[in-house]
């Protein structure tokens, strides 16, 4: 986060007319938030505030985004800092900061006072790094049963956010067997197709579910792969050296070249490749996705799977694979099913990987970095700016920013 930042929201006027407790326990109201200085020495200056214990003030207003910048940047050696009035930031320190009279300017941290809107700005959603996060600087303060409660509640709303997402796919006028395996097919080839491909794969798979009876053209692998390949106008040819992947004509239109992209992925991203796969899971739907082996195995089920290498399937099984069992024993009403599923998500935890250890990386807490919940905490919290919903920046409102305040005044 870039002190600018802060500067532009102090310009804007957003605080003036407003009355703030400082952390000294004065309540000050902006008046005027000052002149902008381009040049040497405090950041705003012919500022004007109303002191509910000095009265009328006319001076210097200095900002950080950290109360110890103070001391990182030499103002307390400074004489031109002398005439601060207000010192005002973000994350509070853990002593007041002095003067170089040694005497200690009024403290205003605003986040309390800042709404959704401008913690949004202020985090930057644009940008990808842990410190645009708005309570980064805070964070360690609180109790890390703060952060493991976050990130449990993220946990929950990720699992029901997946489950809900493959309702998209639901079609109501098939039988619950046929309407689940239609979802399965269609929600593993989305996860196929990440990055470039997904909208293709998609509708791939629905070509193949448009064809009449499409179950009764399962006889190999091979086959399905060679009218996967003929359906998504692609022109490859599987190779084998038998008769068995003889295709007929098509039975329905297929796709063009131009509606794949293949630029800038490395060979098993290539659409052929993820093709095959998706012929993979097509044939694991048909053969060992019935509602018997999945109520008494779905281990064993989906072991079946996982046989075929760099399929993203660790991904799939996450995403797709437990959600979906979990819409089949809600619609199914089966307990056993719905239980297997959320324990199997409560138990599982991130691979290696850049995204979630940099979202990990920002929470007090040391499970964070393998924890479910920690990249949804990320993006649907901190980037999209919903800190009043989340129990981290409430209790550092309360607990931390207010708490030094009511420590002061008592």
């Amino acid at each position: 986060m870039k002190e600018q930042l802060i500067h532009e929201l102090w310009k804007s006027g957003s605080f003036t007319g407003k009355s703030l407790q400082c952390l000294c326990g004065q309540q000050v109201t902006i008046l005027n938030p000052g002149l902008y200085n381009t040049g040497d020495g405090p950041d705003f200056l012919d500022a004007e505030i109303l002191s509910d214990q000095k009265g009328f003030q006319n001076g210097e207003i200095e900002l950080h985004i950290s109360e110890n910048d103070w001391y990182a940047h030499h103002h307390h050696t400074d004489p031109r800092y002398n005439s601060v009035i207000l010192h005002v930031f973000l994350y509070p320190a853990k002593k007041p900061v002095k003067l170089a009279e040694n005497v200690e300017p009024p403290r205003l941290s605003l986040l309390p006072y800042m709404n959704a809107e401008q913690l949004r700005e202020l985090a930057g959603r644009k940008s990808s790094g842990v410190d645009a996060i708005p309570c980064r600087g805070s964070i360690t303060a609180i109790s890390s049963n703060v952060v493991k409660m976050q990130l449990e509640k993220a946990r929950k709303e990720y699992f029901a956010q997946r489950t809900n997402a493959l309702m998209q796919y639901w079609e109501p006028h098939l039988t619950i067997s046929e309407a689940w395996k239609r979802l399965l097919i269609l929600a593993m080839a989305d996860v196929l197709g990440i990055n470039k491909n997904r909208r293709a794969m998609v509708r791939l798979a629905e070509l193949y579910l448009g064809i009449k009876n499409p179950t009764a053209i399962v006889q190999d692998k091979k086959h399905v792969e060679q009218l996967l390949l003929n359906l998504s106008g692609l022109d490859v040819k599987v190779n084998t050296n038998t008769n068995s992947t003889a295709v007929e004509p098509l039975p329905v239109a297929g796709m063009i070249r131009k509606d794949w992209d293949f630029s800038g992925s490395r060979p098993v991203n290539q659409p052929p490749q993820r093709i095959r796969q998706l012929a993979h899971v097509i044939m694991w739907v048909h053969q060992y996705c019935g509602s018997k082996a999945l109520l008494n195995s779905p281990d064993e089920v989906w072991r079946r799977l996982e046989e075929v290498k760099g399929g993203r399937f660790e991904l799939a099984r996450l995403i797709v694979w437990l959600p979906a069992l979990y819409l089949l024993g809600s619609v199914t009403a089966s307990k056993k099913l719905n239980d297997y599923s959320w324990k199997e998500w409560l138990m599982h935890q991130y691979g290696a990987g850049v995204e979630h250890v940099r979202a990990g990386n920002v929470f007090n807490y040391s499970e964070s970095a393998d924890h479910l919940g920690v990249v949804y905490q990320k993006k649907n919290y901190c980037d999209a700016g919903k800190c009043d919903g989340c129990s981290i920046w409430k209790t550092l409102r309360k607990e931390y920013f207010f708490g030094q305040v009511e420590n002061k005044v008592g």
